[in-house]
């Protein structure tokens, strides 16, 4: 990507912390590189093939989590079949993600991205440290882990 980007800041002869950034840049920085390349349209397909599986393929891994903690929580989940629940929560989740569709959903995205996942995270592991060493044990954990 970074890449792409300083040969397009120097065919624009624009400064490189001027160009366009947020979650659209490999969007606009790959489609620019694949326009200029031989068998452009080919290579459009497979990279956007490729956007789709690795989207996917986290949405399996999230999903799959999210499905087993709550059915670990949440005893009568357990009496459901697996692929009802999965829906279900494929279904909620699709819900919640239209306001990100609409116009002002790159706000809510960046609002997310910003404020939701990176501090409240980081207090979260701290937290978690704190906990393990003190009530749990420092000693315990560590003979736990070999």
């Amino acid at each position: 990507i970074f890449s792409l980007l300083g040969y397009r800041a120097h065919k624009t002869n624009v400064s490189f912390e001027n160009l366009k950034s947020g979650p659209g840049l490999a969007f606009v920085a790959i489609t620019d590189a694949i326009s200029e390349m031989s068998v452009g349209p080919l290579w459009a397909i497979l990279f956007f093939f490729m956007l789709f599986l690795l989207g996917l393929d986290s949405q399996f891994g999230m999903l799959e989590s999210l499905l087993t903690s709550l059915k670990d929580e949440v005893k009568f989940l357990n009496k459901i079949r697996k692929e009802f629940v999965s829906g279900g929560i494929c279904l909620v989740l699709c819900l919640l993600a239209i306001p990100m569709s609409f116009r002002g959903g790159l706000y809510i995205v960046d609002l997310l991205d910003n404020w939701s996942l990176s501090y409240p995270l980081l207090i979260i592991a701290f937290f978690e440290i704190v906990t393990v060493s003190w009530v749990y044990g420092v000693d315990k954990f560590c003979r736990g882990i070999k």
